[in-house]
């Protein structure tokens, strides 16, 4: 289930929308920045008509951020959610092989094509063997831990590779993500790389694939605007490919969906350089303080942070029920984690969130450890 229903946590607390601390979606605390803002308002007069199909001005200030040197590489859509959908209408694959645990959005794009999910199994948690993406995969497909022994990925079906991946928050470099992407897209493989959080870090520059989607016919990279600008009302994301493979993708699709404001949001935001340093200090302060408190108490298991939120497994010893219920009660939501598959419910993660709020979580959270067992 999907975090960030806030609506729905204000029903059954019947708290205002404005008394909760919504730890469960991992949006920008600091946005949206003044330059969105502007520009949504700047843009009001504009929704009596409609949006720019061609997505023109976003583009253009898409290929200038990350130095794309052709816009027909570059397809929008209504989040990160819709690109994903887009490709995978579009690729019709047999089967979608995803790094599990992962984001559900992937399965449910894959059961709306028709398409049979493999569950790549990947090891959390700093304490356990760290097997590459690449043998992970080797090691998963077709071994008998995966149902109905599927083969090795073939031309057409697509692996998901999600970096920074969600929940776990961890980060591939760069290599990694090439190694496997350069030997299934030889294959005809489709390997679509979520890259929806890579902006939360100051080296994304030296992480993203996007420059090699000129040389991988099949490798599709997304981007999100949503999370990083705090735009989830409006959404707005992005694929990069190939320009023949983006063709095909848009050849059948609602033009429409990306919304007037959510475009002026975009492109002022995309621009906005002096909100993206400050996003990166404000993430290397406050997750030097996650680890000085979630990562350091006996009774928590943290893996590292490598974007704006954390996975944290409590001891078998405590009471999540009445942990998170507790917090509830204090207007403080946070993700529950056992309806991710390899994750149970002793997993949580947290989106970090401007200090006094991260500081107030901590204090709550801490105050329900240190009772007696």
């Amino acid at each position: 289930m999907h975090g960030g229903r806030i609506y729905e946590y204000s029903k059954r607390t019947g708290m205002s929308t404005e008394d909760i601390l919504d730890f469960s979606a991992n949006i920008n605390p600091l946005g949206p920045p003044q330059s969105a803002m502007a520009a949504i308002v700047a843009a009001l007069n504009g929704i009596r008509h409609y949006p720019d199909t061609r997505h023109a001005a976003a583009k253009e200030v898409v290929c200038a951020r990350f130095e794309i040197p052709d816009s027909r590489a570059v397809f929008c859509g209504n989040g990160a959610s819709e690109v994903i959908d887009l490709t995978l209408r579009r690729v019709q694959p047999k089967r979608v092989y995803v790094f599990e645990p992962a984001f559900s959005e992937y399965e449910a794009a894959a059961h709306r094509v028709g398409a049979r999910v493999v569950h790549i199994p990947l090891e959390i948690f700093a304490s356990q063997r760290h097997l590459s993406l690449r043998d992970a995969l080797a090691a998963a497909a077709p071994q008998r831990n995966i149902p109905g022994n599927a083969p090795a990925p073939k031309a057409g079906d697509v692996v998901v590779v999600n970096n920074p991946h969600n929940p776990t928050g961890r980060c591939f470099m760069r290599a990694e993500v090439l190694e496997l992407a350069e030997e299934l897209c030889a294959r005809g493989v489709v390997v679509l790389a979520d890259e929806s959080f890579l902006d939360f870090r100051a080296d994304g520059g030296e992480l993203t694939v996007i420059p090699w989607v000129f040389q991988m016919r099949t490798l599709v990279v997304v981007r999100s605007a949503t999370k990083m600008y705090a735009i989830p009302g409006l959404r707005f994301g992005f694929g990069v490919a190939h320009p023949d493979l983006v063709a095909r993708i848009e050849e059948h699709r609602d033009f429409w969906s990306v919304n007037h404001l959510a475009q002026a949001a975009a492109t002022a935001g995309y621009q906005d350089e002096a909100f993206v340093q400050q996003t990166h200090q404000w993430i290397a302060r406050e997750t030097a303080y996650v680890q000085r408190t979630w990562g350091a108490h006996p009774r928590l298991q943290l893996e590292p942070p490598g974007a704006n939120y954390f996975l944290v497994k409590l001891d078998s010893g405590i009471d999540v029920e009445s942990v998170v219920s507790g917090l509830e009660h204090q207007g403080l939501f946070v993700r529950r984690c056992d309806d991710f598959r390899g994750l149970g419910s002793h997993h949580l993660r947290i989106a970090i969130r401007r200090h006094a709020d991260n500081e107030r979580l901590w204090l709550s959270f801490s105050d329900f450890l240190n009772r007696p067992l």
